[in-house]
């Protein structure tokens, strides 16, 4: 499945696509925006050592799907 995500980064908004099936590797989010904190708050819990878990039926809860765009903000973990 690619979902993307959309950030700032030096004042410019950028969209990177992200390709994941039972998990996202927390890590490659945070080097695209240094932040790796999702601005819904449905998904500002979801880390857990480093990775992103998002499973297939998390992802079918949170709506989100192929082609999803799911916005970053800056933010500490």
């Amino acid at each position: 499945m690619k979902i993307q995500v959309e950030f700032t980064k030096d004042g410019e908004k950028q969209i990177k696509d992200i390709y994941c099936d039972d998990a996202i590797d927390c890590q490659e989010l945070k080097q695209l925006c240094c932040c790796a904190a999702f601005s819904s708050p449905a998904l500002t819990k979801i880390f857990f050592n480093g990775k992103l878990l998002l499973g297939k039926e998390l992802l079918y809860e949170l709506g989100i799907q192929e082609g999803t765009v799911i916005q970053l903000e800056t933010a500490s973990l």
